[in-house]
Protein backbone atom coordinates (compact mmCIF):
# COMPACT_ATOMS: atom_id res chain seq x y z
CA UNK A 1 0.00 0.00 0.00
CA UNK A 2 1.47 3.38 -0.97
CA UNK A 3 0.32 6.19 1.95
CA UNK A 4 2.34 9.25 1.68
CA UNK A 5 3.99 10.85 4.48
CA UNK A 6 1.69 13.72 5.78
CA UNK A 7 3.63 17.41 5.40
CA UNK A 8 3.97 20.10 7.63
CA UNK A 9 2.23 23.60 6.34
CA UNK A 10 2.36 26.79 8.04
CA UNK A 11 -0.43 29.24 7.78
CA UNK A 12 0.04 33.14 8.70
CA UNK A 13 -2.81 34.20 11.06
CA UNK A 14 -4.63 37.15 9.68
CA UNK A 15 -8.32 36.34 10.52
CA UNK A 16 -10.29 36.07 13.53
CA UNK A 17 -11.30 32.51 12.95
CA UNK A 18 -7.83 31.65 12.44
CA UNK A 19 -7.52 33.46 15.71
CA UNK A 20 -9.78 31.58 17.54
CA UNK A 21 -8.14 28.31 16.02
CA UNK A 22 -4.69 29.85 17.47
CA UNK A 23 -6.81 29.98 21.08
CA UNK A 24 -7.54 26.14 20.69
CA UNK A 25 -4.21 24.74 20.03
CA UNK A 26 -3.02 27.57 23.20
CA UNK A 27 -5.73 26.13 25.22
CA UNK A 28 -4.96 22.70 25.06
CA UNK A 29 -1.27 23.06 25.45
CA UNK A 30 -1.20 25.51 28.53
CA UNK A 31 -0.11 24.28 30.97
CA UNK A 32 3.44 22.96 29.01
CA UNK A 33 4.08 25.25 26.26
CA UNK A 34 3.21 28.81 27.63
CA UNK A 35 4.36 31.96 30.12
CA UNK A 36 0.65 31.67 31.64
CA UNK A 37 -1.29 28.41 32.53
CA UNK A 38 -4.94 30.92 32.50
CA UNK A 39 -7.55 29.81 30.04
CA UNK A 40 -8.03 32.00 27.56
CA UNK A 41 -11.74 33.24 26.46
CA UNK A 42 -12.93 34.07 23.45
CA UNK A 43 -13.10 37.33 23.99
CA UNK A 44 -9.84 38.06 25.43
CA UNK A 45 -8.07 36.54 22.34
CA UNK A 46 -10.44 38.57 20.38
CA UNK A 47 -9.40 41.69 22.45
CA UNK A 48 -5.88 40.53 21.98
CA UNK A 49 -5.87 39.90 18.29
CA UNK A 50 -6.87 43.07 17.72
CA UNK A 51 -3.44 44.45 18.02
CA UNK A 52 -1.27 41.30 18.40
CA UNK A 53 -0.27 41.62 14.45
CA UNK A 54 1.31 44.72 15.52
CA UNK A 55 4.11 42.72 17.69
CA UNK A 56 4.17 39.22 16.44
CA UNK A 57 3.94 37.38 13.48
CA UNK A 58 1.56 34.28 14.23
CA UNK A 59 1.18 31.11 12.76
CA UNK A 60 -0.39 27.54 13.00
CA UNK A 61 1.18 24.64 11.65
CA UNK A 62 -1.28 21.79 9.75
CA UNK A 63 -0.79 18.11 9.00
CA UNK A 64 -1.56 17.69 5.73
CA UNK A 65 -2.40 14.42 3.42
CA UNK A 66 -2.43 15.02 -0.22
CA UNK A 67 -5.20 18.16 -0.03
CA UNK A 68 -6.82 17.20 3.35
CA UNK A 69 -5.67 18.76 6.46
CA UNK A 70 -5.31 16.05 8.77
CA UNK A 71 -4.40 17.82 12.38
CA UNK A 72 -3.95 21.53 13.29
CA UNK A 73 -0.87 20.41 15.04
CA UNK A 74 0.64 23.58 16.70
CA UNK A 75 1.20 27.30 16.80
CA UNK A 76 4.14 29.53 16.93
CA UNK A 77 4.65 33.46 17.71
CA UNK A 78 7.75 35.28 16.31
CA UNK A 79 8.35 38.84 17.75
CA UNK A 80 8.91 41.25 15.34
CA UNK A 81 12.33 43.27 16.08
CA UNK A 82 13.11 46.63 15.06
CA UNK A 83 16.83 46.28 14.79
CA UNK A 84 18.17 45.74 10.76
CA UNK A 85 20.66 43.09 10.17
CA UNK A 86 22.18 45.36 7.15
Amino acid sequence: MNQRVPQMFFKRVTTSAEAENLRVIRNKCREYMTRSTDHITPEQQEEWFKTAFRKYDLYIAYAINMVYVLLMLALGLCIKMKTSFF
